[in-house]
């Protein structure tokens, strides 16, 4: 089992209208799936059982937060499988080429959302270079280390 946080932006949904980071990820969040786009960084190496802990972009509503956590329940392939995900991601992320689906389990809301930013020093993923730090989010997913996972989660179940 590996842990890993994913990162969720802005999108524009099937109508061309823009869509706040935090809207698309509700809406991936409460329907238990989450896309897996054909350049996402460490799409190879997830696995059903592999814990997620959700990051949404922007300076926005929740923007640089962690707002969530789960697990990969399944690994959904194929666009006659996903066709149900497929169809609910346009209302929030149309056009980008997605490789695959997650469905969530075991998924849970942060009571209160961590921002990334006030606790980068105690996390073992902290860049060297800190005013630099969304850089290492770069990619839509990146592996994580099982105490900060631990850390970004713990005791703040809603």
């Amino acid at each position: 089992m590996s842990d890993y946080i994913l990162v969720c932006g802005g999108g524009f949904n099937d109508k061309g209208r823009s869509v706040e980071p935090f809207d698309v990820f509700c809406h991936r969040f409460d329907n238990s799936y989450w896309p897996i786009y054909q350049n996402t960084k460490y799409r190879k190496l997830l696995r059903e059982g592999d814990r997620i802990v959700f990051y949404v972009s922007g300076n926005k509503r929740f923007g640089g937060c962690v707002v969530a956590w789960s697990k990969i329940g399944k690994i959904v392939e194929g666009k006659k499988d996903f066709r149900a995900f497929f169809d609910a991601e346009g209302s929030v992320s149309a056009g980008n080429p997605i490789a695959y689906f997650l469905e969530l389990s075991d998924s849970k809301r942060l009571s209160s959302p961590v921002r990334l930013k006030d606790i980068l020093g105690r996390l073992s993923f902290k860049p060297s270079n800190e005013k630099k730090w969304g850089a290492v989010l770069q990619g839509g997913c990146r592996k994580i280390a099982a105490e900060d996972y631990s850390f970004l989660t713990e005791g703040k179940v809603a």
